[in-house]
């Protein structure tokens, strides 16, 4: 069996995209493995959360229909995405501390409260949906799945309802009070 160029490129990609950072993440949360200790395990978690928004950014735009598949699979699109990558784990460069202390940090401490109450109704209403087509007979929710959905979320619309806006605030204005 032959590979295309492209099938490399998408392998080397995934090893630079996850598999790499795994192992360094690994090491810096293991003190015996890692001389630079906390440090490392702040790098490392920089990246991870570098890491999560692009990969949030592009699948919101394949979900949008922002991007279509060709693009996915054009070598190019491919060879971009695992330069940023390296730039953002490479000792060097301190891509990911770059881009999480002059913009992700800055943006997610000023908006954590708004963040947190749309996660909140989010999953609220997900969790209620989930709840109702159970009920309804139109899926079958183990308790392995229900358990943890009634058990994530106390107080925050508990009645599957998705009305968390009310409760969710509260919360907050409880935390910041």
């Amino acid at each position: 069996m032959a590979f295309s160029f492209a099938v490399v490129a998408n392998i080397f990609f995934l090893l630079v995209a996850f598999l790499l950072p795994c192992l360094h993440s690994f090491r810096a949360v293991h003190p015996k493995r890692s001389a630079d200790g906390k440090a490392a395990q702040v790098k490392w978690l920089r990246y991870w959360t570098v890491f999560g928004l692009l990969h949030f950014v592009n699948s919101a735009f394949s979900a949008l229909g922002l991007n279509s598949s060709s693009m996915e699979n054009d070598v190019r699109v491919t060879a971009v995405k695992t330069v940023i990558l390296l730039w953002l784990q490479f000792p060097d460069a301190h891509g990911a501390t770059f881009i999480f202390t002059t913009l992700l940090g800055p943006l997610l401490g000023s908006q954590e409260a708004h963040i947190t109450s749309a996660v909140a109704q989010t999953m609220d209403v997900c969790k209620g949906q989930a709840l109702r087509a159970s009920r309804a007979g139109l899926m079958k929710l183990p308790p392995a799945v229900t358990t943890p959905l009634k058990v994530m979320l106390p107080g925050i619309g508990g009645d599957g309802t998705g009305d968390a806006q009310p409760t969710a605030e509260k919360k907050l204005q409880k935390k910041n009070d």
